[in-house]
């Protein structure tokens, strides 16, 4: 299957914050921002990364599928996606680094 641009900067975009997240969490300078994968870190690092990794494969493999049907309506929901997904990344690195304090 073919990846249209907008899936593979998803991707790309949720494997640097992977990749980032675990780097971090790894060398205990960081903790995880979003309540629900925080919690999955109980269950271990190998359970967290798998999880987070299906939450970025299931919807890219859904916008896939519906790109097909609907290409207009997807392309805005993937872009609409991007721009989220960077603004929570950018809110949630600075609420658990407190670098909102200094803004």
């Amino acid at each position: 299957m073919k990846l249209c641009k907008e899936n593979w900067l998803i991707l790309i975009i949720g494997t640097i914050d992977l990749f980032v997240t675990v780097v971090l969490l790894h060398g205990g300078t960081a903790d995880e921002a979003n309540p629900l994968f925080h919690r999955l870190l109980s269950h271990g690092l190998p359970v967290f990364v798998l999880i987070k990794a299906a939450s970025l494969i299931g919807p890219v493999a859904i916008f896939e599928y519906a790109r097909k049907a609907h290409p207009e309506f997807v392309r805005k929901a993937q872009w609409f996606t991007i721009i989220a997904y960077l603004v929570l990344y950018v809110l949630g690195v600075l609420s658990v680094n407190y670098w909102f304090m200094y803004l």
